[in-house]
Protein backbone atom coordinates (compact mmCIF):
# COMPACT_ATOMS: atom_id res chain seq x y z
CA UNK A 1 0.00 0.00 0.00
CA UNK A 2 1.24 4.01 -0.44
CA UNK A 3 2.21 5.84 1.82
CA UNK A 4 1.45 9.44 1.16
CA UNK A 5 5.12 11.59 0.87
CA UNK A 6 5.31 14.07 3.27
CA UNK A 7 7.90 16.70 3.52
CA UNK A 8 9.02 18.26 7.04
CA UNK A 9 10.37 21.65 7.24
CA UNK A 10 13.76 21.38 7.92
CA UNK A 11 17.10 20.74 6.21
CA UNK A 12 20.90 19.68 6.51
CA UNK A 13 24.60 19.24 6.14
CA UNK A 14 27.52 18.11 7.63
CA UNK A 15 29.54 20.37 9.98
CA UNK A 16 29.86 18.07 12.58
CA UNK A 17 32.78 17.96 14.84
CA UNK A 18 32.85 14.12 14.81
CA UNK A 19 35.70 12.60 12.73
CA UNK A 20 34.20 11.47 9.38
CA UNK A 21 35.66 8.73 7.52
CA UNK A 22 39.00 9.02 6.86
CA UNK A 23 38.59 7.73 2.65
CA UNK A 24 40.79 8.88 0.01
CA UNK A 25 39.29 11.22 -1.83
CA UNK A 26 35.98 10.45 -3.99
CA UNK A 27 35.23 10.60 -7.79
CA UNK A 28 31.99 12.40 -9.05
CA UNK A 29 31.06 8.53 -9.18
CA UNK A 30 31.15 8.19 -5.14
CA UNK A 31 31.32 4.89 -3.14
CA UNK A 32 28.68 2.26 -3.06
CA UNK A 33 28.53 1.57 1.24
CA UNK A 34 26.04 -1.47 0.64
CA UNK A 35 23.59 -2.37 -1.37
CA UNK A 36 19.61 -3.51 -0.96
CA UNK A 37 16.33 -4.54 -2.55
CA UNK A 38 13.03 -2.41 -1.87
CA UNK A 39 10.37 -4.87 -2.23
CA UNK A 40 6.73 -3.19 -2.82
CA UNK A 41 3.78 -6.09 -3.20
CA UNK A 42 4.95 -8.08 -6.07
CA UNK A 43 7.64 -5.71 -7.67
CA UNK A 44 11.29 -5.38 -6.28
CA UNK A 45 14.14 -2.42 -7.36
CA UNK A 46 17.69 -2.71 -6.07
CA UNK A 47 19.06 0.07 -4.57
CA UNK A 48 22.63 1.37 -3.16
CA UNK A 49 23.70 3.28 -0.18
CA UNK A 50 26.25 6.15 -1.41
CA UNK A 51 28.94 7.82 0.24
CA UNK A 52 29.86 11.06 -2.71
CA UNK A 53 32.32 14.00 -2.05
CA UNK A 54 31.09 17.51 -0.94
CA UNK A 55 32.69 20.03 -2.36
CA UNK A 56 32.35 22.39 0.65
CA UNK A 57 34.43 19.29 2.49
CA UNK A 58 33.28 16.16 3.97
CA UNK A 59 30.40 13.99 2.37
CA UNK A 60 26.98 13.73 1.30
CA UNK A 61 25.05 10.37 1.20
CA UNK A 62 22.31 9.16 -1.04
CA UNK A 63 20.67 6.25 -2.07
CA UNK A 64 19.88 4.86 -5.67
CA UNK A 65 16.67 3.03 -6.82
CA UNK A 66 17.04 1.64 -10.03
CA UNK A 67 14.24 2.01 -12.81
CA UNK A 68 13.89 -1.87 -14.37
CA UNK A 69 15.47 -2.34 -17.86
CA UNK A 70 18.86 -1.66 -19.52
CA UNK A 71 17.80 2.45 -19.56
CA UNK A 72 18.72 4.68 -20.38
CA UNK A 73 16.05 6.39 -18.05
CA UNK A 74 14.79 9.77 -16.56
CA UNK A 75 15.49 10.02 -13.13
CA UNK A 76 13.48 12.28 -10.06
CA UNK A 77 16.05 13.54 -7.49
CA UNK A 78 14.45 13.56 -4.39
CA UNK A 79 15.74 16.05 -1.24
CA UNK A 80 15.41 14.82 2.04
CA UNK A 81 16.97 17.85 4.48
CA UNK A 82 15.49 16.11 7.57
CA UNK A 83 15.55 12.47 7.62
CA UNK A 84 18.15 10.41 9.87
CA UNK A 85 20.44 7.43 8.15
CA UNK A 86 22.30 5.47 10.04
CA UNK A 87 24.26 3.52 7.69
CA UNK A 88 26.97 6.22 7.00
CA UNK A 89 29.78 5.35 9.31
CA UNK A 90 30.15 8.19 10.64
CA UNK A 91 30.09 9.09 14.26
CA UNK A 92 27.56 11.87 14.10
CA UNK A 93 25.12 9.65 12.25
CA UNK A 94 25.38 6.46 14.93
CA UNK A 95 24.71 8.93 18.01
CA UNK A 96 21.61 10.27 16.69
CA UNK A 97 20.34 6.86 15.79
CA UNK A 98 20.97 5.51 19.20
CA UNK A 99 19.42 8.45 20.60
CA UNK A 100 16.40 8.62 18.89
CA UNK A 101 16.31 4.26 18.72
CA UNK A 102 16.12 5.03 23.11
CA UNK A 103 13.91 7.88 22.29
CA UNK A 104 11.35 5.61 20.65
CA UNK A 105 12.32 2.44 23.07
CA UNK A 106 11.14 4.75 26.05
CA UNK A 107 7.47 5.06 24.24
CA UNK A 108 7.73 8.11 22.79
CA UNK A 109 6.57 9.51 19.14
CA UNK A 110 8.28 11.41 16.50
CA UNK A 111 9.90 13.06 15.78
CA UNK A 112 12.64 13.78 18.34
CA UNK A 113 13.53 16.67 19.44
CA UNK A 114 16.76 17.17 20.82
CA UNK A 115 19.87 19.93 21.48
CA UNK A 116 21.43 21.34 18.16
CA UNK A 117 24.95 20.03 19.57
CA UNK A 118 26.15 20.09 15.80
CA UNK A 119 24.45 22.85 14.46
CA UNK A 120 26.84 26.19 13.90
CA UNK A 121 27.33 28.50 16.97
CA UNK A 122 25.57 26.74 19.01
CA UNK A 123 24.96 27.77 22.33
CA UNK A 124 23.14 25.17 25.08
CA UNK A 125 21.96 28.30 26.60
CA UNK A 126 20.06 30.03 23.86
CA UNK A 127 20.26 27.69 20.52
CA UNK A 128 16.74 25.97 19.96
CA UNK A 129 16.95 22.37 19.55
CA UNK A 130 16.71 20.27 16.34
CA UNK A 131 14.03 17.46 15.48
CA UNK A 132 14.60 14.03 13.70
CA UNK A 133 13.32 11.11 12.71
CA UNK A 134 15.50 8.06 11.74
CA UNK A 135 14.44 6.92 8.16
CA UNK A 136 14.18 3.60 6.95
CA UNK A 137 15.23 2.73 3.38
CA UNK A 138 11.24 0.91 3.12
CA UNK A 139 9.81 4.06 3.92
CA UNK A 140 11.97 6.04 1.43
CA UNK A 141 11.02 3.47 -1.12
CA UNK A 142 7.50 4.18 -0.29
CA UNK A 143 7.89 7.62 -0.73
CA UNK A 144 9.29 7.47 -4.05
CA UNK A 145 7.62 4.67 -5.31
CA UNK A 146 4.64 6.31 -7.90
CA UNK A 147 8.49 7.27 -9.16
CA UNK A 148 9.54 4.04 -9.35
CA UNK A 149 6.04 2.17 -10.38
CA UNK A 150 6.47 4.59 -13.91
CA UNK A 151 9.82 3.41 -14.12
CA UNK A 152 12.02 6.33 -13.10
CA UNK A 153 14.87 6.19 -11.55
CA UNK A 154 15.02 7.93 -8.08
CA UNK A 155 18.09 9.50 -6.08
CA UNK A 156 17.18 10.29 -2.73
CA UNK A 157 20.03 12.92 -1.24
CA UNK A 158 20.20 13.23 2.59
CA UNK A 159 20.84 16.76 3.80
CA UNK A 160 21.41 15.41 7.23
CA UNK A 161 20.38 18.68 9.19
CA UNK A 162 20.81 17.41 12.25
CA UNK A 163 24.66 16.32 11.38
CA UNK A 164 25.41 20.75 11.59
CA UNK A 165 27.02 22.35 8.54
CA UNK A 166 25.36 25.62 6.84
CA UNK A 167 23.26 26.33 3.57
CA UNK A 168 26.71 26.35 0.78
CA UNK A 169 27.09 23.12 2.47
CA UNK A 170 23.21 21.94 2.50
CA UNK A 171 22.96 23.18 -1.74
CA UNK A 172 26.28 21.01 -1.88
CA UNK A 173 24.93 18.10 -0.73
CA UNK A 174 22.49 18.15 -3.41
CA UNK A 175 25.05 18.94 -5.90
CA UNK A 176 27.43 15.76 -5.01
CA UNK A 177 23.43 13.83 -5.80
CA UNK A 178 23.63 15.55 -9.62
CA UNK A 179 27.03 14.89 -10.04
CA UNK A 180 27.12 11.34 -9.06
CA UNK A 181 24.41 11.20 -12.08
CA UNK A 182 26.26 12.92 -14.27
CA UNK A 183 28.35 9.43 -14.15
CA UNK A 184 25.39 7.02 -14.48
CA UNK A 185 25.39 5.47 -18.18
CA UNK A 186 22.11 3.97 -17.08
CA UNK A 187 20.23 7.93 -16.55
CA UNK A 188 19.36 9.82 -19.32
CA UNK A 189 21.43 13.35 -18.63
CA UNK A 190 18.74 15.15 -20.60
CA UNK A 191 15.46 13.84 -18.29
CA UNK A 192 16.58 14.92 -14.46
CA UNK A 193 14.06 16.34 -12.32
CA UNK A 194 14.37 17.54 -8.92
CA UNK A 195 11.33 17.98 -6.16
CA UNK A 196 11.84 19.25 -2.46
CA UNK A 197 9.38 20.56 0.17
CA UNK A 198 10.40 23.67 2.50
CA UNK A 199 13.81 23.37 3.63
CA UNK A 200 14.18 20.67 1.21
CA UNK A 201 12.24 22.79 -1.63
CA UNK A 202 15.28 25.33 -0.87
CA UNK A 203 17.82 22.60 -1.23
CA UNK A 204 15.84 21.71 -4.79
CA UNK A 205 15.49 25.14 -6.08
CA UNK A 206 19.44 26.36 -5.29
CA UNK A 207 21.00 23.14 -6.30
CA UNK A 208 19.15 23.44 -9.69
CA UNK A 209 20.00 26.99 -9.85
CA UNK A 210 23.42 26.32 -9.34
CA UNK A 211 24.65 23.41 -10.88
CA UNK A 212 27.19 22.88 -13.21
CA UNK A 213 25.46 22.96 -17.26
CA UNK A 214 26.55 18.98 -17.60
CA UNK A 215 24.54 17.89 -14.48
CA UNK A 216 21.74 21.06 -14.28
CA UNK A 217 18.31 19.24 -13.58
CA UNK A 218 15.91 19.30 -16.51
CA UNK A 219 13.04 20.88 -14.18
CA UNK A 220 12.38 21.59 -10.83
CA UNK A 221 9.50 21.37 -8.41
CA UNK A 222 10.64 23.43 -5.36
CA UNK A 223 7.70 23.25 -2.54
CA UNK A 224 6.77 26.32 -0.50
CA UNK A 225 10.79 27.10 -0.43
CA UNK A 226 13.22 29.67 1.25
CA UNK A 227 13.63 32.02 -2.26
CA UNK A 228 14.95 35.09 -1.39
CA UNK A 229 16.83 34.38 2.12
CA UNK A 230 17.71 38.31 1.97
CA UNK A 231 13.71 38.85 2.00
CA UNK A 232 12.88 36.11 4.60
CA UNK A 233 15.17 37.54 7.13
CA UNK A 234 13.91 40.83 6.77
CA UNK A 235 10.62 39.79 7.19
CA UNK A 236 11.27 38.02 10.28
CA UNK A 237 13.44 41.46 11.74
CA UNK A 238 10.74 43.75 10.56
CA UNK A 239 7.60 42.36 9.70
CA UNK A 240 7.08 39.62 11.87
CA UNK A 241 6.82 41.11 15.09
CA UNK A 242 3.92 43.57 13.86
CA UNK A 243 1.68 40.45 13.00
CA UNK A 244 2.47 39.02 16.41
CA UNK A 245 1.62 39.49 19.85
CA UNK A 246 4.37 39.54 22.35
CA UNK A 247 3.63 36.40 24.22
CA UNK A 248 3.72 34.46 20.30
CA UNK A 249 6.72 36.16 18.73
CA UNK A 250 9.22 33.80 20.96
CA UNK A 251 7.76 30.43 19.41
CA UNK A 252 8.83 31.96 15.92
CA UNK A 253 12.67 32.91 17.23
CA UNK A 254 12.89 29.65 18.29
CA UNK A 255 11.74 28.47 15.59
CA UNK A 256 14.45 29.88 12.82
CA UNK A 257 17.23 30.00 14.96
CA UNK A 258 18.37 26.67 13.99
CA UNK A 259 18.19 27.89 10.14
CA UNK A 260 19.64 31.67 11.04
CA UNK A 261 22.29 29.97 12.74
CA UNK A 262 23.03 27.74 9.32
CA UNK A 263 22.40 30.59 7.01
CA UNK A 264 24.78 33.03 9.45
CA UNK A 265 27.59 30.46 8.96
CA UNK A 266 27.72 31.15 5.75
CA UNK A 267 27.32 34.57 5.08
CA UNK A 268 28.68 36.47 8.44
CA UNK A 269 27.07 37.42 11.58
CA UNK A 270 24.58 40.45 11.21
CA UNK A 271 25.43 43.46 10.72
CA UNK A 272 28.13 42.06 8.34
CA UNK A 273 26.54 39.18 6.59
CA UNK A 274 26.96 38.86 3.00
CA UNK A 275 23.64 38.13 1.65
CA UNK A 276 25.63 37.64 -2.27
CA UNK A 277 23.99 34.43 -3.73
CA UNK A 278 20.83 34.99 -1.50
CA UNK A 279 18.78 37.68 -2.98
CA UNK A 280 15.62 37.55 -5.52
CA UNK A 281 18.63 39.80 -8.35
CA UNK A 282 20.81 36.95 -7.47
CA UNK A 283 17.91 34.00 -8.24
CA UNK A 284 16.92 35.60 -10.92
CA UNK A 285 20.12 35.77 -12.38
CA UNK A 286 20.69 32.36 -11.82
CA UNK A 287 17.21 31.46 -14.18
CA UNK A 288 18.28 33.56 -16.57
CA UNK A 289 21.35 31.09 -16.98
CA UNK A 290 20.27 27.64 -16.08
CA UNK A 291 17.08 28.24 -17.86
CA UNK A 292 15.44 25.77 -15.85
CA UNK A 293 11.54 25.39 -15.94
CA UNK A 294 9.88 25.48 -12.23
CA UNK A 295 6.51 24.62 -10.47
CA UNK A 296 6.85 26.24 -7.27
CA UNK A 297 3.39 25.26 -4.80
CA UNK A 298 2.72 27.66 -1.96
CA UNK A 299 -0.19 28.40 0.37
CA UNK A 300 -1.14 31.81 0.87
CA UNK A 301 -1.36 30.40 4.75
CA UNK A 302 1.85 29.54 4.89
CA UNK A 303 3.18 30.92 8.74
CA UNK A 304 6.92 29.60 8.26
CA UNK A 305 8.18 30.68 4.35
CA UNK A 306 5.74 33.88 3.45
CA UNK A 307 4.08 32.89 0.26
CA UNK A 308 4.33 36.48 -1.22
CA UNK A 309 8.37 35.90 -1.66
CA UNK A 310 7.76 32.90 -3.83
CA UNK A 311 5.17 35.30 -5.58
CA UNK A 312 7.89 37.97 -6.06
CA UNK A 313 10.24 35.17 -7.11
CA UNK A 314 7.97 34.26 -9.79
CA UNK A 315 6.85 37.32 -10.82
CA UNK A 316 10.52 38.19 -11.44
CA UNK A 317 11.20 35.10 -13.71
CA UNK A 318 7.63 34.39 -15.35
CA UNK A 319 8.94 32.97 -18.37
CA UNK A 320 10.28 29.92 -16.70
CA UNK A 321 8.91 29.69 -13.34
CA UNK A 322 4.62 28.74 -12.67
CA UNK A 323 3.46 29.26 -9.39
CA UNK A 324 0.46 26.78 -7.96
CA UNK A 325 -0.35 29.20 -5.38
CA UNK A 326 -3.72 27.91 -3.52
CA UNK A 327 -4.67 31.85 -2.72
CA UNK A 328 -7.42 31.45 -0.36
CA UNK A 329 -6.52 34.17 1.94
CA UNK A 330 -5.62 37.95 2.22
CA UNK A 331 -3.10 37.77 4.71
CA UNK A 332 -1.65 34.63 6.67
CA UNK A 333 -2.85 33.58 10.02
CA UNK A 334 0.69 34.05 11.55
CA UNK A 335 -0.63 34.65 15.42
CA UNK A 336 -3.23 31.81 15.56
CA UNK A 337 -1.44 29.27 13.42
CA UNK A 338 2.03 29.19 13.97
CA UNK A 339 4.82 27.55 11.96
CA UNK A 340 2.57 26.00 9.34
CA UNK A 341 2.76 25.63 5.85
CA UNK A 342 -0.74 26.04 5.63
CA UNK A 343 -3.33 23.63 3.85
CA UNK A 344 -0.10 21.75 2.04
CA UNK A 345 0.24 19.90 5.42
CA UNK A 346 -2.92 18.33 5.30
CA UNK A 347 -6.18 18.94 3.25
CA UNK A 348 -3.77 19.68 0.30
CA UNK A 349 -1.08 16.93 0.63
CA UNK A 350 -2.34 14.44 -2.08
CA UNK A 351 -3.39 17.38 -4.77
CA UNK A 352 -0.32 18.77 -4.36
CA UNK A 353 2.04 16.61 -3.10
CA UNK A 354 1.41 13.53 -5.22
CA UNK A 355 -1.19 14.69 -8.18
CA UNK A 356 0.09 18.11 -9.76
CA UNK A 357 3.77 17.94 -8.47
CA UNK A 358 3.76 14.57 -10.09
CA UNK A 359 1.75 15.27 -13.64
CA UNK A 360 4.16 18.76 -14.13
CA UNK A 361 7.62 16.15 -13.71
CA UNK A 362 6.20 13.59 -15.69
CA UNK A 363 4.81 16.02 -18.66
CA UNK A 364 8.84 17.26 -19.03
CA UNK A 365 10.49 13.79 -18.52
CA UNK A 366 8.53 11.07 -20.83
CA UNK A 367 10.35 11.78 -24.37
CA UNK A 368 9.85 8.41 -24.88
CA UNK A 369 5.93 9.12 -24.81
CA UNK A 370 5.58 6.21 -22.35
CA UNK A 371 1.48 5.94 -20.26
CA UNK A 372 2.05 7.87 -17.57
CA UNK A 373 -0.15 6.56 -13.90
CA UNK A 374 -0.11 10.27 -11.65
CA UNK A 375 -1.70 9.33 -8.13
CA UNK A 376 -4.83 11.31 -6.82
CA UNK A 377 -7.47 10.32 -3.83
CA UNK A 378 -10.54 10.96 -5.21
CA UNK A 379 -12.61 12.73 -1.79
CA UNK A 380 -9.42 15.31 -1.27
CA UNK A 381 -9.57 16.07 -5.00
CA UNK A 382 -13.24 16.20 -4.77
CA UNK A 383 -12.93 18.61 -2.04
CA UNK A 384 -10.02 20.39 -3.74
CA UNK A 385 -12.30 21.43 -6.96
CA UNK A 386 -15.01 22.56 -4.37
CA UNK A 387 -12.89 24.68 -2.59
CA UNK A 388 -11.29 26.26 -5.81
CA UNK A 389 -14.96 26.84 -6.93
CA UNK A 390 -15.39 28.94 -3.39
CA UNK A 391 -12.52 30.95 -4.15
CA UNK A 392 -14.05 31.65 -7.69
CA UNK A 393 -16.88 32.84 -6.14
CA UNK A 394 -14.95 34.78 -3.80
CA UNK A 395 -13.24 37.35 -6.69
CA UNK A 396 -9.80 34.91 -6.12
CA UNK A 397 -7.06 34.13 -8.96
CA UNK A 398 -7.80 30.60 -9.78
CA UNK A 399 -6.02 30.76 -12.94
CA UNK A 400 -2.77 29.20 -12.32
CA UNK A 401 -4.72 25.85 -11.50
CA UNK A 402 -5.62 25.54 -15.47
CA UNK A 403 -2.54 24.51 -16.97
CA UNK A 404 -2.14 22.15 -14.27
CA UNK A 405 -5.60 20.45 -15.75
CA UNK A 406 -4.53 20.94 -19.13
CA UNK A 407 -1.63 18.75 -18.35
CA UNK A 408 -3.53 15.88 -16.94
CA UNK A 409 -5.35 15.59 -20.32
CA UNK A 410 -2.38 14.52 -22.06
CA UNK A 411 -3.19 11.58 -24.00
CA UNK A 412 -0.45 9.69 -22.26
CA UNK A 413 -1.48 10.52 -18.48
CA UNK A 414 -3.77 8.35 -16.30
CA UNK A 415 -5.15 9.14 -13.42
CA UNK A 416 -4.23 6.41 -10.41
CA UNK A 417 -6.08 6.01 -7.71
CA UNK A 418 -4.75 5.63 -4.08
CA UNK A 419 -7.93 5.16 -1.89
CA UNK A 420 -7.65 1.20 -0.79
CA UNK A 421 -10.53 -1.31 -2.52
CA UNK A 422 -11.05 0.62 -5.17
CA UNK A 423 -12.77 -1.43 -8.38
CA UNK A 424 -11.52 0.91 -10.92
CA UNK A 425 -8.58 2.57 -10.11
CA UNK A 426 -7.22 3.68 -13.78
CA UNK A 427 -9.25 6.25 -15.11
CA UNK A 428 -7.48 8.38 -18.18
CA UNK A 429 -6.22 11.52 -17.11
CA UNK A 430 -9.09 13.86 -19.79
CA UNK A 431 -12.04 11.35 -18.69
CA UNK A 432 -11.16 12.31 -14.98
CA UNK A 433 -10.78 16.34 -15.60
CA UNK A 434 -13.70 16.23 -17.39
CA UNK A 435 -15.93 14.29 -14.39
CA UNK A 436 -14.46 16.41 -11.97
CA UNK A 437 -15.14 19.86 -13.60
CA UNK A 438 -18.72 18.71 -14.66
CA UNK A 439 -19.52 17.26 -11.08
CA UNK A 440 -18.78 20.55 -9.50
CA UNK A 441 -19.09 22.56 -11.68
CA UNK A 442 -22.09 21.46 -13.61
CA UNK A 443 -20.94 21.51 -17.22
CA UNK A 444 -21.14 18.31 -19.56
CA UNK A 445 -17.72 18.24 -20.92
CA UNK A 446 -15.89 15.27 -22.52
CA UNK A 447 -12.91 13.58 -22.70
CA UNK A 448 -12.65 14.94 -26.06
CA UNK A 449 -13.74 18.52 -25.62
CA UNK A 450 -11.90 19.19 -22.32
CA UNK A 451 -8.81 20.08 -23.13
CA UNK A 452 -10.06 22.29 -25.53
CA UNK A 453 -12.69 23.79 -23.57
CA UNK A 454 -9.71 24.76 -21.09
CA UNK A 455 -7.30 26.25 -23.60
CA UNK A 456 -10.29 28.45 -24.83
CA UNK A 457 -12.35 29.58 -21.28
CA UNK A 458 -10.12 28.44 -18.38
CA UNK A 459 -12.26 27.20 -15.43
CA UNK A 460 -15.80 27.12 -15.96
CA UNK A 461 -17.43 29.86 -14.20
CA UNK A 462 -18.68 29.69 -10.69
Amino acid sequence: MLVLLSLTACGGGNGSDDPAPSDPPLADSGEVLSTGTYVQGTQSWGYQNLRLPNQTGGFAYAQFFQASGPGPHPVIVMTKPYAGIDWTGEAVDDRWADQYNAYITAGSSPPMCAADVDGPDYDPATSSPTCYTLSTTQQTGEQAFMYLFNNYSVLVVYGRFYSGGDVENDIEDMLAGLRFLGTQTKIDQNQVGIIGGSWGGFEALYSALNAPAGVRPTVAVPMFPVTDFAGLINFINTKLPGLVSSDVLPQYTQFYDPYLRRFYASTGQPPNTNNSGYTLDDLTTLVTAANIPMLIPHDDGDTIFPANLSHEFSNANSNLIEGFWYKRLDNAPWQTVITKHGQIEDALLVPIHYTFTTSYLFSRLNDAGNLLYIPYAAQDMLNFFSDIRTYQSDLRDVSWLVPRLIELCDSTIYMYELSPGNATPVTAGAEYVAQSLNTVWGTSLTAATVPQYLIDMGLPPP
